[in-house]
């Protein structure tokens, strides 16, 4: 386990995480509905795409970190979640969810957002710490690294990670 002395609190990182979805939110307050469902990558993503990937993702931390599975979180199967293959996945994850609106898209993402602050309640500083493996039956590995870097990549550094694909998209980059 790495050392935590200098690790900012359970608070600090909640502080971070709602500062980050506040700055996501402004971002795509800039976009009309429209423009956050219309353009498309060379994938045949959109925006709103982004958005319900965000969130996917989301809900499944807040399902691992309340000892749920968290593949079924996600919409899909564990062979698939398990596989490591992020493309397939990532693809899984919007196919399901192309009929959602961008404003029901938002309201998801706010919601496991909210979900993801929820789940981590249980969990002390130290908790944070715990490896992955140790919220997956049974309940006891050692293995992965702590489970806050999952915390972080699926909330702050995810809306960070995707506000350059989402306005390259937009703005037909």
């Amino acid at each position: 386990m790495s050392d935590t002395t200098n690790q900012p609190t359970k608070s600090e990182f909640i502080t971070r995480m709602n500062d980050g979805l506040t700055k996501f939110s402004a971002f795509l307050n800039q976009f009309s509905a429209e423009q956050l469902m219309e353009p498309t990558d060379t994938v045949g993503w959109n925006a709103r795409d982004h958005i319900v990937h965000m969130a996917v993702w989301a809900d499944g931390i807040a399902a691992l970190l309340s000892r749920k599975d968290r593949w079924d979180a996600m919409g899909i199967s564990a062979e698939l979640g398990e596989s490591g293959d992020f493309d397939r996945i990532n693809e899984a994850i919007a196919v399901q969810h192309r009929h959602l609106s961008a404003v029901e898209a938002r309201s998801w993402l706010l919601a496991a957002h909210e979900r993801l602050v929820t789940a981590m309640e249980p969990l002390d500083n130290a908790g944070l710490q715990l490896p992955y493996e140790r919220f997956v039956p049974p309940f006891s590995g050692d293995g992965g690294s702590p489970v806050l870097s999952y915390i972080i990549g699926d909330s702050y550094e995810h809306y960070q990670e995707h506000m350059p694909w989402i306005e390259a998209i937009i703005r037909g980059a």
